[in-house]
């Protein structure tokens, strides 16, 4: 006794990235988190990686910025007030 099969005529293929990224619900979800992630690229990324650029410069706010590397962060491990103040 043979049992018969159904042939699918269409194949089900996965959703593409794209209609998962924006379905409606991954959407809702990014829009609830998107007043924390403008706070947080507000307030801590930019800051810090301005801190860091600046940190590898040699700038007196009146002038353009020069850049100097690793100076700062030499001179920073050489003095001894700064061992000190650990």
């Amino acid at each position: 006794m043979s049992t018969p099969t159904a042939s699918r005529s269409h194949s089900l293929t996965p959703p593409s990235l794209l209609q998962r990224l924006f379905n409606q619900e991954t959407l809702l979800a990014w829009l609830f988190l998107l007043p924390s992630l403008i706070g947080f690229i507000t307030f801590y990324a930019v800051p810090g990686v301005r801190g860091l650029y600046i940190s590898f410069t040699d700038w007196d706010m009146l002038s353009a910025p020069k850049f100097i590397g690793l100076e700062n962060y030499s001179d920073m491990f050489q003095d001894k007030q700064f061992w000190r103040s650990l």
